[in-house]
């Protein structure tokens, strides 16, 4: 998947992450909307879940941009 599309993600941007382990982190309940992964424009080394940015524009379109739907079964 990666290097495909960026993919909208849930969490809004900060800086940076806390200094303990903590499991998902969401990051703050307000602020620009995070996009993870590199897509097919970027260069081999943005390819990874842990690249991230964000979006100041949250109605931006590119055709670098896209989301993935997950399915979980309860």
């Amino acid at each position: 998947m990666h290097g495909n599309v960026w993919e909208w993600v849930a969490d809004k941007y900060a800086s940076s992450y806390p200094a303990e382990a903590v499991a998902d982190p969401v990051g703050p309940e307000s602020g620009m909307p995070v996009i993870r992964g590199g897509s097919w424009e970027n260069a081999a080394a943005k390819h990874r879940s842990a690249n991230r940015e964000y979006m100041q524009n949250s109605g931006q379109k590119s055709e670098a941009l896209g989301f993935r739907l997950a399915y979980t079964k309860e």
